[in-house]
């Protein structure tokens, strides 16, 4: 009998460093396989079939990268841009942010300001919009922090993530693709690959070939709940 597979959309997820302890009880974030970073991908598969997106660098068996971190690409050298030129963030109070959130968010804005070419600070003030939930704005940090520092794929892959948010699935695709460029075989660049092509761009052939790209790197890949990417694939058509 064929297997029946949901339409249901994935929940998008992530591989960064976690947010304050003060603050992960108020922030709507992605799950979290470990108390450290996110890396949680919907992956269920009994009848029927559910994907969540992977970031960071995803480790066999979705191990969180601080506990073992997936190797980083050369950086490129520094985009030669004045920092004016760059998106500054507002230095402001967000609403539906409990204070202890603002507060954070206050001082990373305020790094940016005082150190707009330093791309670490563009990186921590996107984590931070990323986890609570504001993907325009963990946009702009992102390519802020790509075009001081290219080549950084965890920050590709999370800008491919919010991206997807805003439903520019296309972008989102590049970003993944990119990132699995500057680091070849980076396992959630590649599974990410198979999300969008599979859900939101419907292409099915080129989702399936970035999965089986994924097992040549990693014939073990499999998502956080136990099911080999090879399982996932049988379900893809």
């Amino acid at each position: 009998m064929a297997k029946k597979k949901t339409s249901q959309q994935p929940a998008p997820v992530k591989d960064k460093p976690q947010a304050p302890a003060q603050d992960q009880a108020q922030t709507a974030a992605p799950a979290r396989v470990t108390t450290v970073s996110l890396t949680t991908c919907l992956v269920s598969v009994v009848v029927a079939l559910a994907l969540g997106l992977c970031i960071g660098s995803m480790l066999p068996g979705f191990m969180d990268s601080r506990q073992a971190p997936a190797p980083r690409p050369q950086a490129a050298a520094p985009a030669q841009q004045p920092a004016q030129q760059q998106a500054a963030p507002q230095q402001q109070a967000k609403a539906g942010l409990s204070p202890e959130l603002n507060s954070a968010l206050l001082k990373l804005q305020e790094a940016v300001v005082k150190e707009p070419n330093k791309a670490e600070n563009w990186i921590k003030l996107g984590n931070f919009q990323f986890d609570n939930q504001n993907p325009s704005a963990a946009v702009t940090a992102y390519e802020n922090a790509l075009r001081l520092k290219p080549g950084n794929a965890n920050v590709l892959t999370d800008l491919g993530i919010m991206y997807r948010e805003l439903h520019r699935f296309e972008d989102a695709l590049k970003a993944f693709r990119e990132a699995e460029r500057v680091q070849p075989g980076h396992r959630n660049a590649l599974f990410n690959q198979g999300i969008v092509l599979y859900y939101d761009l419907k292409r099915k052939d080129e989702a399936e070939a970035a999965w089986r790209k994924l097992l040549a790197a990693d014939p073990n890949a499999h998502a956080p709940d136990g099911t080999p990417v090879s399982e996932l694939i049988k379900h893809l058509h």
